[in-house]
């Protein structure tokens, strides 16, 4: 094997260790998404640094935003004991929404039964 290659999220460097001491093999970790292929490397020459997706790649650019888009920022944050979920795993909004709707309700606003 000539290349370990761990993306999307950096590993803990722990991980790192572990995996170079069973292995003698230093992973390589990077960014990207479906929709952009890769956006960041560690060299795949050179040192690498455990913990980290790398630098943008030539031809790329990235920043850190200090805040959300106002469209992103939560209204009210809560907690729930547990999310309803399909078979695929994939949370049920719809079932959240119903579940909390009296949460959502504008106060003084007329409801209709349905």
């Amino acid at each position: 094997m000539r290349l370990f290659v761990s993306g999307s999220a950096p590993l803990l460097a722990e991980t790192h260790e572990q995996f170079y001491a069973r292995t003698g093999h230093v992973i390589l970790e990077r960014y990207g998404m479906t929709e952009t292929n890769m956006n960041t490397s560690n060299p795949y020459d050179g040192e690498r640094r455990p913990g980290t997706v790398g630098f943008p790649l030539p031809g790329g650019e990235a920043a850190l935003a200090d805040r959300l888009a106002r469209y992103k920022q939560p209204r009210r944050v809560f907690t729930v004991e547990a999310l309803p979920r399909n078979v695929m795993g994939k949370v049920q909004k719809n079932r959240l929404r119903d579940a909390y709707a009296d949460l959502y309700a504008v106060k003084g606003a007329a409801t209709t039964a349905g």
